[in-house]
């Protein structure tokens, strides 16, 4: 620990390399004299000594803010402290120089002396400190600022970018040619939204103005309000803009989010949910003011728990080791990612409507396939089943398992394809509740369509899925849950473990779709010996077959026919 005198002279050499701010040196001269002062006042050496650490760290602290701070009123601060300096020197030289007996006279003087040089060190240092940190806020302060002009700026270059019909011609050209221009678009508006909402809430904390354009639900009565300030109005205005050049973009690019958290983005319509899966409940909300998406809010995660606290971090950085939490967001990553026609596409996260923390995806007003047969009898159900194959080979491409196939979790697009939702989430419920994933899906009556390896206690599997799948198919073919002629799900399970298939269906509406072929593969999806089901790409290929082989014998029919003419 350096001594007080070798402090100050520590002090002097700082300032005589780093800086000329005037009266520095001097002013390190005076705490150096000071503690030389203070040794010589024997009786009092201790606390005559504090005298010269507290002057020499006036001066080492004014000496750290003089670099760059020439012109400033840093001048005025360093008289201060020499003033202060100066009047503790000369009562510290004064005591040095008395003689022991008059010391011993003046003792009580002396202490009073040190005690007010005591209170004059520690008022001008709390005055330097506050004034600095009062500097500090300042420089704060025109730093933000400028940050927020040179936001303001960009805003203002997006929206006319957005609004310029022929700029956002060649964004689409672009788009198509591979360029990210869109997605960059994409990112900074959603990135200027945040901003407005931001800047909303500092202009009036309590206006409502963005918020009413987030939604068009009915708001709680509340007292009148004082007029918004202009800003806020501004911002409110620019938030419009900015949600609507960001949705045209959306529809004319098919561009996903680039920012994956939609807080602030998206808004629930309505507090009871329109539907209800085995793991979680769907919502109807709206993205961006315009789009209808849906919301699903799995029931055991929480939004305000750990895991949405913490997902967005999580989201963005993994470590090896998995938690249960991160492995709920390791499947969010996985999802984000694909790109298949037949897999429902992932918007973002929500974690500020309600209590759950919601996924958001499309709003897909077909429904699942069962709905969309119903509302459309002549639909071609070989073209459903196609798609539908085709998204879980995808999935398993990718090394992930749905673990739970049925005709509830395969909707379809408006342009009709079949799209696979809820994959993987058995896996991660299973490590989110420590509850196997069999006694989950029994629990919820997805017996019927589970592989029995499963339903004895197995975890999902790609194997599992193609069993499941076969089940799918029947059920699209029929419009009946598998095994309808057992009303209890015991019953089922039973049957399922004793390896027992279901029967094929002879009503003329299924054989229709349901051909010798078909029969054929559907049965090998159910073989007893796992390792005997075909996979998925050969379930996937096997129906293209079939395809191609019926549109020949058609060809080959309807050639005959205009022979015979």
């Amino acid at each position: 620990m350096l001594t007080a005198i070798q402090a100050a002279s520590t002090a002097i050499g700082v300032v005589e390399v780093a800086g000329q701010a005037a009266g520095i040196p001097f002013a390190a001269g005076l705490a150096t004299e000071i503690v030389r002062s203070c040794e010589d006042v024997a009786k009092y050496k201790r606390r005559a000594k504090t005298l010269g650490d507290k002057g020499t760290f006036l001066v080492n602290s004014l000496t750290e803010e003089s670099h760059g701070l020439e012109g400033t009123d840093m001048q005025a601060r360093m008289d201060e402290v020499v003033g202060v300096l100066e009047r503790t020197l000369k009562r510290t030289r004064r005591w040095s120089s008395y003689s022991t007996l008059t010391r011993w006279l003046r003792r009580a003087d002396i202490e009073r002396g040190i005690d007010q040089c005591q209170a004059e060190l520690d008022s001008a240092i709390q005055v330097f400190t506050l004034r600095s940190q009062i500097s500090l806020q300042r420089a704060q302060m025109d730093t933000r600022a400028l940050e927020l002009q040179n936001q303001a700026e960009n805003r203002e270059l997006l929206l006319r970018l957005l609004a310029d019909s022929e700029e956002m011609k060649r964004v689409v050209a672009l788009h198509r040619a591979g360029e990210p221009v869109a997605e960059e678009i994409m990112q900074r508006g959603q990135e200027g939204l945040r901003e407005l909402r931001q800047l909303q809430t500092r202009a009036s904390p309590e206006s409502t103005l963005i918020t009413e354009v987030r939604s068009s639900s009915p708001t709680p009565m509340s007292p009148p309000r004082s007029p918004p300030p202009a800003r806020s109005k501004l911002a409110s205005q620019q938030y419009l803009e900015m949600q609507r050049g960001l949705i045209n973009l959306h529809r004319i690019t098919a561009l996903l989010p680039p920012e994956k958290k939609l807080d602030g983005e998206v808004v629930k319509l309505d507090d009871i949910p329109v539907a209800g899966g085995t793991y979680s409940d769907v919502w109807l909300g709206r993205w961006l003011n315009e789009e209808k998406v849906a919301l699903k809010g799995l029931r055991n995660v929480k939004a305000d728990d750990v895991t949405a606290q913490k997902v967005w971090l999580e989201y963005q950085s993994l470590n090896t080791a998995l938690t249960l939490r991160q492995r709920f967001v390791r499947e969010i990553q996985v999802w984000a990612k694909l790109k298949n026609k037949h897999i429902l596409s992932f918007y973002g996260i929500v974690t500020d409507q309600g209590r759950h923390m919601h996924m958001v995806s499309p709003w897909l007003e077909n429904g699942n396939v069962l709905d969309y047969t119903r509302q459309n009898p002549g639909a071609d159900r070989m073209l459903l089943i196609r798609g539908a194959a085709e998204g879980l080979r995808y999935l398993h491409s990718q090394s992930i398992i749905h673990g739970n196939i049925k005709c509830t979790n395969i909707l379809v697009s408006a342009s009709g394809d079949t799209c696979i939702s809820d994959f993987g989430m058995s896996k991660v419920i299973e490590d989110v509740t420590e509850m196997l994933a069999s006694a989950t899906l029994t629990e919820s009556g997805s017996a019927r369509w589970l592989a029995p390896e499963v339903i004895d206690g197995a975890s999902p599997t790609k194997e599992a899925d193609t069993y499941s799948f076969a089940m799918a198919i029947l059920e699209l073919l029929t419009g009946q849950h598998p095994f309808p002629e057992r009303k209890r799900d015991a019953a089922v399970i039973r049957a399922v473990i004793d390896h027992v298939q279901p029967q094929r269906p002879t009503n003329k509406s299924v054989q229709q779709w349901l051909t010798d072929e078909l029969w054929v593969l559907m049965q090998k999806c159910w073989s007893r010996a796992i390792t005997s089901r075909p996979t998925m790409e050969l379930v996937a290929a096997e129906l293209e077959n079939m395809k191609k082989e019926r549109d020949m014998l058609h060809t080959v029919g309807d050639s005959c026919m205009i022979s015979m003419d």
